[in-house]
């Protein structure tokens, strides 16, 4: 994530102002404190998940559902609230980076997504999925930044991350369901059950 904003600041500085690059930067930043959720879930899981032989699929499905649908609700509170305190926390100046919020959060939660599976591809000792991810990440990324910015700058920025962080998230999704039959959705949506499901399973 930190080595993606690097390039990503890199890449727009050739085509954008200074100003632009604040707004941006302030996007992504506040943004990336999102991806922290799944860092601290899949700081808990890795140690049960890598003593499991089969990385603990069930697992990964309901952790990845959850992380998925905490994303979705903060997302659309801060959709619904951003025009409101991003004036009132950082002054009327920065009232462009609410639609850099709104480009960047679908792609923030597909991350999400995808890197709620990095566990299991670990723990079944497959890293290089993970690294594979990475890659097909950045490439993509760097790839659409020279595309879409020069065209629509900040709106073209946001928008490449987003495609970036869909391209990735979809070969490790694919990956994961090959391995594991099971419905693309089913990684994204919270169930009922699983909550108390997810309760149990980290007790054990």
């Amino acid at each position: 994530m930190i080595v993606n904003a690097h390039i990503s600041l890199i890449v727009i500085s050739i085509f954008i102002t200074t100003e632009q690059i604040g707004y941006f930067s302030l996007a992504f930043a506040f943004l990336s404190q999102l991806i922290s959720i799944t860092d601290v879930v899949n700081n808990v899981l890795q140690p049960r998940v890598a003593s499991s032989i089969d990385g603990r699929p069930k697992l990964i499905a309901l952790s990845s559902r959850t992380v998925s649908s905490v994303a979705i609700v903060l997302g659309a509170l801060i959709i619904w609230t951003g025009e409101s305190w991003i004036p009132l926390l950082f002054s009327e100046k920065f009232n462009p980076t609410y639609s850099l919020l709104v480009y960047l959060l679908p792609g923030i939660w597909l991350r999400m997504v995808g890197k709620s599976l990095f566990p299991y591809f670990n723990g079944i000792n497959r890293p290089e999925i993970v690294s594979t991810t990475t890659v097909i990440n950045l490439s993509a990324n760097i790839i659409f930044l020279f595309i879409l910015t020069p065209i629509f700058e900040l709106k073209g920025a946001a928008v490449a991350i987003t495609l970036s962080y869909a391209i990735s998230t979809g070969y490790i999704v694919l990956i994961y369901c090959k391995l594991n039959p099971v419905l693309k959705w089913s990684l994204a949506f919270i169930k009922p059950a699983d909550i108390k499901s997810l309760y149990d399973s980290l007790l054990k």
